[in-house]
């Protein structure tokens, strides 16, 4: 299954937001804007994803520029504009069963483990930083690897990323760009 665009998207209130959901085949599709007020877009989002078909669209992907979860130094507002959009999102993905929240705005890779509260848990909301695709990477702290917040990280390669969804399975792959090796797959 594939397509190229999306169908018409949901809007947010009044129809002219800059948050708004669409379907992709199997996967419900949520887009923030990590630069405006959190309240209005947690309120619009519980209820698209109370009001979801789950037989139709049995995955949810949450995407905002800014990413909820980073391993990045605490410079500037990086872990404070995280911290907060934990505290307004968090328990709304975590009650609705987002699968993926997929962020940018920090020039790496890194991707969680299922995780809420700042701790892994099965069935929570995978955390994935796509900021590896162009301009300069950011230093990430530490080494990803399976059983820590924080599987896989790289700051030194460009790439891209792939999702994949049927009915019964949600799948990312994380591209390097010059060479098109896949360098992390969940």
């Amino acid at each position: 299954w594939s397509t190229v665009l999306p169908p018409a998207a949901v809007a947010g209130p009044g129809g002219d937001t800059p948050w708004y959901s669409f379907e992709f085949g199997p996967v419900l599709a949520a887009v923030l804007s990590s630069e405006h007020a959190w309240a209005p877009q947690r309120d619009w989002l519980e209820a698209r994803l109370a009001a979801r078909n789950r037989t139709r669209t049995p995955w949810v992907v949450v995407a905002s520029h800014r990413p909820m979860y980073v391993s990045g130094p605490p410079v500037g507002d990086l872990q404070s504009d995280a911290a907060e959009m934990r505290a307004e999102l968090e328990p709304t993905l975590v009650r609705h069963g987002v699968h993926m929240f997929l962020a940018g705005h920090y020039h790496s890779y890194q991707r969680t483990c299922p995780v809420v509260g700042g701790r892994c848990q099965p069935g929570a909301p995978t955390h994935v930083v796509a900021g590896m695709g162009g301009y300069y990477l950011n230093p990430v702290l530490g080494h990803g690897r399976a059983g820590t917040l924080f599987e896989r990280l790289d700051s030194s390669r460009h790439g891209y990323g792939r999702l994949a969804a049927t009915p019964r399975r949600l799948a990312w792959e994380y591209v390097r760009g010059d060479t098109a090796e896949v360098l992390d797959a969940w």
